[in-house]
């Protein structure tokens, strides 16, 4: 570290120093993932919010930058939700998959935490104990 980022620092607070948590939430229905993401990004967490298994592939097979934590919506099957799961578990293994789940809709084996789905606040303990036990607090 040279002198002026050392300066530069001094002028920036901890808070900003720090990389945010990115989260990806692959949702099925564009209300409660709009007010999830809103949620997150209120929390301090930088959002990627795609809809629908066949977006996530494209978006997350281009981007460069890693996601700290997955959220598999609650609105489709649960094939489809299993292949999400599967798929994320193969391409990203370090990173933490937390999977909602709706009124009558079994856990899915595999996932780091399934989530029964209370609104989006309720969520925010479990995505700190998700990136906390990998990546250190937030």
């Amino acid at each position: 570290m040279n002198a002026s980022e050392v300066v530069a620092r001094l002028n920036v607070r901890e808070t900003e120093i720090t990389e945010k948590h990115r989260v990806c939430q692959i949702s099925y229905d564009s209300q409660l993932g709009s007010e999830r993401a809103a949620v997150l990004r209120r929390s301090g967490y930088e959002v990627i919010s795609v809809y629908g298994n066949e977006a996530a592939r494209v978006i997350l097979s281009t981007t460069e930058q890693p996601c700290h934590a997955f959220i598999v919506g609650h609105g489709a099957s649960q094939e489809q939700r299993r292949e999400m799961l599967l798929w994320l578990k193969e391409r990203f293994p370090t990173s933490r998959v937390i999977v909602m789940n709706g009124p009558g809709i079994s856990p899915l084996p595999g996932a780091d935490y399934n989530v029964k789905l209370n609104g989006p606040e309720n969520l925010l303990p479990v995505i700190e104990t998700a990136l906390g036990a990998s990546y250190g607090a937030a």
